[in-house]
């Protein structure tokens, strides 16, 4: 929502918005290298080198270094980029106001990101299970801690302080403990 309906700041309203640093640009390009590599050199690098000893083939069989498609794939590739690199003679851009049904939008009038899905949640069917999402029902944190803080009350109310009741539970501990060692 930020991203598309989101209002800019005026840091970018000001100048010129920035590219990201090569912090940011390197780990994306290599992990992008590395798939592109593996996928068009499939056999030669991670089957032959990787997958392949093992789960234990020993016999390859012999394939082609370069097949017809990753011919084809390369070459579409270096065609769209002399066709992009030819077409460019400037670079062109524009900025323009935002376009809602016909007119401008003013920052007042800018939907926010808790009221874009109200429509939705007006529904029938929906409004029951927004109402349970909110109260937390498909939250895996908050069903874990309602189990953790069960099992801490349950723990706190056999911790009374009466030593008889604590040998009681560690003698029905270690029954349980040898009854599963010796079975």
């Amino acid at each position: 929502h930020a991203v598309f309906l989101g209002i800019p700041s005026q840091k970018i309203l000001q100048g010129k918005p920035k590219e990201v640093s090569w912090m940011m640009f390197c780990p994306v390009l290599i992990l992008s290298l590395v798939c592109v590599i593996f996928g068009v050199f499939a056999y030669q690098l991670p089957l032959k080198y990787i997958i392949y000893p093992i789960v234990g083939i020993i016999s390859l069989p012999e394939r082609n270094l370069v097949n017809i498609p990753t011919i084809l794939i390369i070459l579409g590739i270096f065609l769209g980029l002399a066709v992009y690199y030819l077409s460019r003679s400037k670079k062109v851009s524009r900025s323009d106001n935002c376009f809602i049904g016909g007119e401008t939008i003013s920052v007042e009038n800018k939907v926010s990101g808790t009221e874009f899905y109200n429509t939705i949640k007006e529904f029938g069917l929906f409004n029951g299970i927004y109402k349970k999402a909110e109260g937390g029902l498909f939250d895996i944190y908050e069903q874990a801690k309602i189990l953790v803080l069960g099992v801490g009350k349950f723990l706190q109310y056999l911790h009374n302080g009466i030593l008889p009741t604590y040998l009681v539970w560690t003698l029905l501990g270690m029954i349980i403990l040898f009854w599963n060692l010796f079975r």
